[in-house]
């Protein structure tokens, strides 16, 4: 009998933390697509959104590049949504009204719901192709607890993104 009386608790324990689980990442990051920007002599800023789960409040530890190859990222930023969201290739710096806004990653709490704008300054390195990354990576904890999520999303600097966009992929 005693162990009937532990074992239900356990597995309701297990199927809620289960059920938690099934609801996706506490970070919501983009993905799936790929961004590119023409400037590749100079910075450029590619921008994400990032949107926190009710799961708790996130505090932001680091976003790194993944699988980056001639592309070097130079500075990383979240920027608090105001009616202003930058997504995909833009000039460096981007908007005054938008650039002063930026915030530091490490150390950075986003609450349950917020949604947050990942600005990315990239640079190409090297010479020839490629200049681009597969996705990146952000690390990040709820109450102490380390948590990470990788994103899709590819950012890539060609001189020639215009006419890729124009004649599809």
């Amino acid at each position: 009998m005693t162990h009937r009386r532990l074992v239900v608790p356990a597995l309701l324990l297990l199927v809620l933390g289960l059920s938690a689980c099934a609801g996706g990442p506490p970070l919501s990051l983009g993905g799936g697509y790929e961004s590119c920007g023409s400037e590749i002599y100079e910075p450029v800023t590619f921008g994400d959104v990032a949107r926190a789960s009710a799961a708790g409040t996130v505090v932001m530890e680091s976003i790194e590049l993944e699988g980056a190859e001639g592309l070097a990222l130079r500075e990383v930023y979240l920027v608090p949504i105001q009616n202003q969201v930058s997504l995909g290739a833009d000039a460096f710096p981007p908007a005054a009204e938008f650039w002063d806004r930026r915030v530091a990653v490490p150390g950075t709490a986003i609450s349950p719901g917020e949604e947050v704008t990942v600005l990315f300054v990239v640079e190409a390195v090297g010479g020839g192709d490629p200049h681009g990354s597969e996705g990146y990576t952000a690390r990040y904890s709820i109450d102490g607890r380390p948590y990470e999520t990788t994103s899709s999303a590819r950012f890539r600097l060609a001189p020639d993104c215009g006419a890729e966009d124009k004649d599809g992929p």
